[in-house]
């Protein structure tokens, strides 16, 4: 009885363990290619998105209240 129980913990610290390298390995294959584009949207260095010719909506010349800080 007690040679059984302890092939019960066995199993179960086998699984979790196996469990565990699965789940690290899954990260790790997803933070190797998390700043990678697709290879079908990759151009040339300055070949980029062009900038837009329309005003912006919300942009104003005013700058921002400033305060006095050498009082």
């Amino acid at each position: 009885m007690n040679i059984n129980s302890r092939q019960d913990g066995s199993n179960w610290r086998r699984a979790a363990l196996a469990g565990v390298i699965a789940g690290a390995m899954s990260i790790v294959a997803t933070v190797a290619t998390a700043g990678e584009c697709p290879a079908d949207k990759k151009v040339a260095d300055g070949q980029g998105q062009k900038p837009s010719t329309a005003a912006a909506k919300t942009a104003t010349d005013v700058p921002p209240v400033t305060t006095a800080l050498a009082k």
